[in-house]
């Protein structure tokens, strides 16, 4: 998204045509992994004055996507302002201290994202005086994770619900986070339909993916390896097929 979208900015200044360009990182799932994935794909452009209009995708009640919209926005503000990054012998020092969780991991994933494409990372210090040890480093451990530095546990994508979504995705994405995290080696999607979700999920391992009467069917990496089924049944093969690879 990031690459594609400078590009795309890049050709338009050379034939000297500037039209709008809209961000987004679709899949980015929920909590705080959807925050920080969708901090650092649009803050990061949005810090070098590329973009015009954004949307955050949650898997989650799209309210929330407008939430952290404005402390994205509000994030830029102060960075803009501000010096809160220092970058040497490929580590990457982050001194932000603020006091809105949400609106801290749209600024740190900002600053990532930003310096992600121009430098060479190869580890991130997070400071910040509001929040504890743990909570810095469950962040930092994020950020690592989505931007492919350092990998602790399963890559999970979800894309958010729309009309086109027939069984319940958000329960369904907290299953499989909770069920299938600790595989840091695979990538896992949970996806609302089959319309877009074959082809947005095209690089992960494994796959759910939705269709009508709240029923679903499992995915190994484009290949539809079940019926659709029921989401408890879909699970359960799921489990076995990645017990079987590990294993």
């Amino acid at each position: 998204m990031m690459d594609a979208n400078l590009l795309l900015y890049n050709k338009m200044k050379e034939q000297g045509r500037i039209y709008p360009l809209h961000l987004g990182v679709t899949e980015a799932a929920n909590e705080m992994e959807g925050r920080v994935k969708s901090a650092i794909g649009i803050g990061a452009l949005l810090l070098m004055g590329i973009g015009d209009t954004f949307r955050v995708s949650l898997t989650e009640n799209p309210v929330n996507e407008i939430a952290f919209s404005k402390l994205l926005v509000d994030a830029i503000q102060d960075i803009n302002k501000n010096d809160y990054a220092k970058f040497s012998d490929g580590v990457l020092q982050i001194l932000y201290h603020e006091k809105s969780k949400e609106k801290w991991w749209s600024g740190v994933g900002a600053l990532v994202g930003n310096r992600w494409l121009t430098e060479n990372i190869k580890d991130i210090i997070i400071e910040n005086k509001y929040f504890t040890k743990e909570e810095i480093e469950t962040l930092r451990d994020c950020v690592l994770q989505i931007c492919d530095i350092k990998k602790t546990r399963t890559e999970i994508i979800a894309c958010p619900s729309c009309g086109r979504t027939q069984y319940d995705i958000q329960s369904v994405l907290r299953e499989v986070k909770q069920r299938f995290s600790n595989y840091p080696h695979l990538k896992i999607a949970v996806m609302g339909c089959v319309v877009n979700g074959p082809g947005e999920m095209a690089d992960a391992d494994y796959g759910i993916i939705g269709s009508a009467n709240e029923k679903v069917a499992v995915y190994k990496g484009q290949e539809r390896i079940s019926d659709f089924v029921s989401v408890a049944e879909a699970l359960r093969i799921l489990q076995e097929e990645i017990t079987r690879e590990t294993f």
